[in-house]
């Protein structure tokens, strides 16, 4: 997660589930680099974002989803950009997000790094909806400020706000006379809380929600878990799956947090690729999530 507005802990127990690779005891980076680059160029308006490609196109739905925090995003090689940059975009955003706040750059293994010493976050007025950017990403996320009252964005609104967005930045750096990015894959997360009720362990709420969860019942006496593992999706992208302890911004309430990561390479920059890679990293995720997660805990949530 590129931003974090929850504090995890360190403490963590080991678990072995479907997955190809397990991390015990670690925060595995979640910006991995699937092979393949991009090349750049741009349409307003995407053909994948009128006839929606995805297998899961909106079929999974939620009403009442943990989900507390989405991302869509994407890395290319490092732009020629400097300080005066964040501000002159600032002003070109100041429309839309008038608040500003300077953070450190993140980083990609496969990617070199970052020219700046600095990454920009661009906020809403209601700083729900946030435009994070550095020489080498470009990200929209939507953070859940007020648990319960606030719903979420789906999929569609959420890419289309990206794809939106992402005109903008091309634009800009236009404008700029600066080159156009260079995806090399963009990426989809889903953050969920999952609230632990009193007198009872996250080892045993997280027994609850894991698909066949009776078989990790030692889990139940783990008062706290840490570990993240890497699912190989059937079209080969690879989906990391975090969970670990966190304290909730909006209630300062300790949670169970999980975390899903997809990546996908684009065959291009153009906007019509980048829709489509979007689909294709937004359909494993949730093919994971599905797998992994209990039929009573979904039902819980609302599936549709």
């Amino acid at each position: 997660m590129l931003l974090r507005y929850s504090r995890q802990s360190t403490i963590g127990c080991a678990i072995l589930y479907r997955a190809r690779s397990v991390s015990v005891f670690s925060r595995r980076d979640l910006q991995r680099r699937p092979p393949g680059n991009g090349r750049h160029g741009h349409r307003t308006l995407p053909r994948a974002m009128q006839s929606m490609t995805g297998a899961m196109k909106e079929a999974v739905d939620f009403t009442n989803p943990p989900v507390t925090e989405t991302m869509l995003g994407a890395w290319f090689s490092p732009l020629p950009w400097d300080a005066s940059l964040f501000g002159l975009y600032r002003t070109a955003m100041r429309d839309r997000y008038p608040h500003f706040e300077d953070a450190p750059p993140v980083t990609s293994p496969g990617l070199s790094s970052p020219f700046s010493q600095s990454r920009g976050i661009y906020l809403s007025a209601s700083k729900d909806v946030l435009v994070q950017v550095q020489p080498t990403m470009h990200y929209v996320n939507w953070r859940r400020l007020i648990e319960a009252s606030q719903a979420y964005p789906r999929y569609r609104e959420q890419q289309a706000r990206f794809m939106e967005e992402w005109a903008h930045f091309n634009a800009f750096l236009a404008s700029e006379v600066r080159p156009l990015p260079a995806v090399s894959f963009v990426q989809v997360c889903y953050v969920n809380h999952i609230d632990v009720p009193e007198g009872s362990t996250q080892g045993q709420r997280l027994c609850e929600i894991l698909a066949n969860g009776e078989d990790f019942q030692m889990l139940t006496r783990s008062t706290a878990v840490n570990f993240s593992c890497n699912f190989s999706t059937k079209n080969g992208t690879d989906v990391v799956v975090q969970v670990g302890s966190a304290i909730r911004a909006a209630d300062n309430r300790s949670v169970l947090q999980l975390q899903l990561t997809s990546n996908r390479a684009p065959s291009s920059s153009s906007a019509d690729d980048l829709a489509v890679s979007f689909d294709c990293a937004h359909d494993d995720l949730i093919s994971t999530f599905l797998e992994i997660t209990s039929e009573a805990a979904r039902k819980k949530w609302g599936q549709q």
